[in-house]
């Protein structure tokens, strides 16, 4: 019986064997042939700032690699026959025509890609004085802030502030006004109330130059009328510019003293449906959130020719709140919420 023999025990032994040297060989040959390809095939040339970053990372000092930079240089001149003092101009660079001085070529670069202007150079006048100390806003302080034109409205805001010994800000989007709009500006400033600029409601920037033209004539214009140049300012919600632009409006402002005046209550003075209660509420429930929170509030509204709603709710609000113990003062420079 063959199976379960002597003589198939060694057959099995054998075929186990043999096989085992016959996979060995398989795989040896075909990993020595996927190696040699690897080997042959052409490897892409690093480009100057890898071999630069390759020997920075090993330690080459920067004499170092200048050195080997050059002679690598004389070595690709010498193997091309080509002086090793001539530049190699690239393949990407575009030919420029032996007959054209090098000095007209700069001059026609610099001419088609002008440079950015520099806005720290733009009306270096136009920067803002500060004084006093910062001071840390109470719980209960409140400071109202109106932002439109100057108008018969604002003149009633006023009013009513003295009336109830108050304070608030005023951010204007014009200059250009009447002779009773200017006195009500000058009056403004005289009573302790705070002047800004509202520069851009309504326009499109396409960068920060443009942005501070508008900005400069609003400023002069609010500088004139008052006799005081403002310091407070912020940038209309309905001024169209990039984030990048608006970052570069607001670092190159602070740079020039200029105190960007943020708020934490809204009002939604201006929404179609909001009346008398809308206005109340909105109010009063913002600033007694922020009460609790321990942090003064700074409330945005509008004073300009179209806003009589506001005015019609300022005088409740203020009175309101003042007898549960809140204070209404005029943002300035020196304000932390």
């Amino acid at each position: 019986m063959y199976f379960g023999s002597v003589k198939f025990f060694r057959h099995l032994i054998l075929t186990v064997v043999f096989g085992w040297i016959g996979i060995a060989t398989l795989l040896a040959v075909f990993f020595g042939v996927k190696c040699h390809k690897l080997e042959n095939e052409e490897k892409e040339p690093m480009t100057i700032e890898e071999h630069i970053s390759r020997m920075t990372a090993e330690g080459y000092t920067l004499e170092e690699i200048e050195a080997v930079i050059s002679r690598g240089s004389s070595l690709a001149a010498e193997e091309d026959n080509i002086p090793a003092n001539v530049p190699v101009i690239a393949e990407e660079t575009s030919p420029v025509s032996e007959t054209v001085p090098s000095e007209a070529v700069s001059e026609e670069t610099t001419a088609e890609a002008p440079q950015a202007a520099d806005i720290s150079l733009l009306y270096p006048e136009m920067t803002a004085l500060r004084s006093g100390s910062p001071v840390r806003a109470a719980a209960r302080d409140v400071f109202l802030t109106f932002e439109g034109d100057p108008s018969p409205n604002m003149s009633d805001i006023l009013i009513i502030l003295d009336r109830q010994n108050a304070h608030a800000a005023f951010f204007l989007d014009t200059a250009e006004c009447g002779s009773d709009e200017k006195d009500t500006v000058r009056l403004a400033a005289s009573r302790g109330n705070s002047l800004g600029v509202l520069a851009g409601a309504d326009k499109s920037y396409p960068d920060a130059e443009s942005y501070l033209h508008d900005f400069y004539a609003l400023y002069s214009g609010i500088s004139e009328i008052s006799g005081t140049a403002p310091v407070l300012y912020r940038i209309p919600d309905s001024a169209e510019m990039t984030a990048e632009t608006r970052r570069e409006i607001v670092s190159e402002l602070e740079r020039r003293g200029f105190v960007y005046c943020d708020h934490n209550v809204v009002s939604d003075d201006r929404a179609p449906d909001s009346g008398w209660q809308e206005i109340y509420d909105r109010v009063t429930s913002g600033v007694f959130r922020n009460k609790i929170a321990e942090k003064g509030s700074v409330v945005l509204l509008h004073g300009g020719r179209e806003d009589t709603n506001t005015v019609y709710t300022v005088e409740d609000i203020i009175s309101d709140m003042t007898s549960q113990g809140y204070l209404f003062k005029a943002y300035t420079e020196n304000t932390v919420i």
